[in-house]
């Protein structure tokens, strides 16, 4: 027995010295791409720039030097949130002590990548303070290469320690006599000579830190590209080249670039999208969502074995939590400032001449105030669900509403779907009830089918956007639920792809309901707020419509749901009856195109004799007639059906269909004088038949 119990303290203990072993990572580059390893096995970094700044602190702050469980209680606070949303490494700076990085790792399994920005904002040399940091300077390269070294020493055990970077955009920092871009050789920059230093410095530092610890990679941070060739020549012992990047929606041509010059792993150091819309001046989560989900499918498409450019890694999204001291640093701390303070035109605020981009504002979480403990919550944006959803590698930004009978999928405005014709406020992509499918699509078979109508996809002004008459070419006219849109050519068209500037979108989601706001820019004298509930019922769904003229001229224009409808993915044919609760009126048509004669018009319904090869069409069912907004498609092969009722009158009722699709539509006639609201909804309900 006593044998037994000293074999299992023995076994516990060796359980625990494993466990708490720090990892050995790599880096692999080979025919299959480029990889980093974690004691063997593929790490794709999904990671975040994370920090803990108090409301009413600054730079000079430093959660590190605070009492331990002040420490704790933060990260016992934020570590969870990060977690959930699938985040399993952190950038932060130097500072931090080895033991936090283990109880993150060990609590939470998130690993750390830590930071030593090697000059970059300056140094202290003889006892004064040099901002710009020459690293040709002997006194510079030897206090540098003491720092990394001592860090190497004290970090290289750490269980939770993933890797070390060097820098952070040191190169934007050599360039004091003005800004520098990439089209510039480097050979003509200004900064030439200064960046040579720099880069063999960073080489230098790598190899003394491998030296004393070669089981974690060495990564060097650059602004963007520059400087590339002069990296490949200068950093050829550095592992990792890391990036910070803001080009926004697509970082181009960064991994093809990367992997022909440099011929290492590319790591999204920073990147990212502010949550402030300069031109609306408000808050716009929406945006922030698209950019960072795009960004990231980017990553993902390029890591090895994804068949593009392969030499991705992952990234650090920028940023946790909003900086409110970043704008001014030293003053205001205690305000969110709303000053854009630099300009990027990757962006959809990118307004020439103006600054665009708020610092303040990057945060995936918006940050409530300090209480009197000196801690703060965080309140999650929308971004935050978005990457919840990426990092699961699901970057379509779908919504579900869902009960016993019935789950609605709706894709957020800035995702898929994003041309000029349907309303992007809460795009419903399909209705499944009990496991049948009632939704279908505009095209069959297509590989872009995001292109293209779906589900209850609806839209403003089909036979004319507003204000479209008075808008010169070239200038911009408004398409409700999108945006502006670009005259180009004669007559408005609603097939036509028109160059688009999104709309403001807000997004509050519930269990049972989304709501979706869209806020348009004033153009002509037009302007406009929509607001449009989607609400879950308990066999159907409700879309409840708000359209505030906000404007000086009034809005004329009717809104329809398309309604792309295929029970169980049924072809059209003989098991399909739609009825109406009006008398059809074919002599009064506006349209009517049945070239194979496999649709009858009945007196209040229509049936198919067959499965049509080519598209029908009926225009004003009612012949105009003002009539209850209402239809009825009944599938007797599935016993089920569907039915929609308005909660208003029409007297425009259309009716279009394929093959694979029957849609009805019910058109609501809107008139907003300025200043004015307008209110109406649509009621779907799902049955069955017995």
């Amino acid at each position: 027995m006593k044998k037994a119990l000293i074999t299992f303290i023995l076994f516990l203990f060796t359980i625990t010295i494993l466990f708490a072993q720090t990892a050995k990572v790599s880096v692999v580059n080979d025919s299959q791409g480029s990889r980093l390893l974690v004691n063997g096995k593929v790490f794709m970094i999904n990671g975040m720039n994370w920090d803990y700044f108090p409301v009413g602190t600054n730079y000079t702050y430093s959660l590190w030097k605070q009492p331990d469980d002040f420490i704790k209680t933060a990260l016992d606070a934020e570590m969870p949130l990060l977690n959930n949303m699938g985040v399993n490494t952190i950038r932060v700076y130097t500072g931090i002590q080895p033991k936090w990085i283990r109880y993150i790792y060990e609590k939470y399994g998130i690993y750390t990548m830590i930071n030593h920005s090697f000059g970059r904002y300056g140094l202290t040399l003889n006892g004064q303070w040099v901002k710009n940091t020459d690293y040709s300077d002997s006194r510079v390269h030897d206090m540098l290469l003491r720092e990394v070294i001592k860090m190497a020493e004290d970090y290289k055990n750490t269980p939770g320690l993933l890797l070390y970077l060097l820098g952070n955009e040191n190169n934007y920092g050599l360039s004091w006599q003005g800004a520098e871009t990439e089209n510039i050789p480097a050979e003509q920059r200004p900064s030439a000579n200064r960046a040579k230093a720099l880069y063999k410095l960073f080489n230098e530092a790598g190899l003394a830190m491998k030296a004393i610890d070669n089981s974690h990679p060495v990564a060097i941070c650059n602004g963007d590209l520059l400087f590339l060739d002069l990296i490949a020549g200068e950093c050829k012992d550095i592992d990792i080249l890391g990036c910070n990047m803001y080009r926004g929606v697509s970082f181009g041509n960064a991994f093809q670039k990367t992997k022909e010059v440099l011929k290492k792993p590319i790591m999204f150091t920073e990147f990212g999208a502010d949550a402030f819309n300069s031109i609306s001046n408000q808050e716009d989560q929406q945006s922030q969502a698209y950019y960072l989900t795009n960004n990231w499918r980017e990553i993902y498409e390029n890591a090895a074995g994804s068949g593009k450019a392969e030499n991705c890694i992952g990234g650090f999204t920028f940023m946790f939590s909003d900086g409110w001291w970043k704008y001014e640093q030293t003053k205001n701390l205690d305000i969110h400032d709303t000053h854009a303070s630099w300009v990027n035109g990757g962006y959809n605020d990118y307004e020439p001449g103006k600054n665009n981009m708020n610092e303040e504002w990057f945060g995936i979480c918006a940050k409530g105030p300090t209480d009197e403990k000196g801690h703060y919550q965080l309140y999650p944006r929308l971004a935050y669900y978005a990457l919840q959803k990426v990092h699961k590698k699901d970057t379509t930004m779908t919504y579900i509403l869902k009960n016993k009978n019935l789950e609605i999928q709706i894709d957020l405005p800035l995702a898929n779907y994003m041309s000029s014709r349907f309303d992007w406020t809460g795009k419903i992509v399909s209705v499944t009830y009990k496991n049948i499918s009632i939704s279908g699509t505009e095209k069959m078979n297509v590989d872009d089918d995001y292109k293209y109508g779906k589900g209850f996809y609806n839209e403003f002004g089909i036979d004319g956007a507003v204000g479209y008459d008075e808008t010169r070419q070239g200038e911009w006219f408004h398409k409700i639920g999108v945006g502006l849109l670009k005259k180009d050519g004669g007559e408005y068209l609603f097939s036509r792809n028109y160059e688009i500037k999104p709309a403001v979108f807000e997004v509050t989601a519930k269990p049972d309901k989304i709501i979706i706001c869209c806020k348009s820019q004033k153009v002509n004298g037009y302007s406009y707020v929509l607001t449009k509930e989607i609400e879950l019922a308990e066999t159907g769904f409700i879309i409840n419509y708000h359209l505030k003229n906000t404007g000086e001229k009034t809005i004329q224009t009717n809104e329809y749901v398309h309604n792309f409808l295929a029970v169980n993915k049924e072809l059209t044919g003989s098991d399909y009856k739609l009825k109406f609760p009006f008398q059809i009126k074919p002599a009064l048509f506006e349209g009517n195109v049945n070239p194979e004669k496999k649709v009858d018009i009945g007196q209040k319904e229509v049936t198919f004799n067959g499965t049509p090869d080519e598209q029908f069409f009926f225009g004003n069912l009612s012949g105009k007639e003002t009539v209850d907004a209402s239809w009825e498609l009944i599938n007797t092969e599935n016993k089920i059906g569907i039915k929609e009722t308005g909660s208003f009158k029409t007297a425009k009722v259309n009716l279009w269909g394929w093959k694979h699709v029957i849609s009805p539509e019910l058109f609501f006639n809107i008139h907003a004088e300025p200043g004015k609201d307008v209110e109406w909804s649509r009621t779907y309900t799902v049955f069955e038949i017995h």
